[in-house]
């Protein structure tokens, strides 16, 4: 997405956590919006039979959106 938006294909809406490079590098640039909110669903998937690491488990324990104040 972000080649097609460098070489004038069009635009996106991209987080700017994904764009920092570019931002400094000048290859791209950031024009404010004022939209609202966007929400996302994301999916987590890892292997049934694989071992978590400890790491992993509180990782994936954080991300529950059980866990996830409204």
């Amino acid at each position: 997405i972000k080649h097609a938006v460098r070489h004038g294909l069009g635009i996106s809406c991209l987080s700017r956590r994904v764009i920092e490079d570019q931002l400094q590098a000048g290859t791209l640039s950031e024009v404010a919006v004022p939209l609202p909110r966007l929400m996302r669903t994301l999916w987590r998937i890892h292997h049934r039979q694989k071992h978590l690491s400890n790491a992993l488990r509180r990782f994936l324990d954080y991300c529950d959106p059980a866990n996830v104040p409204r």
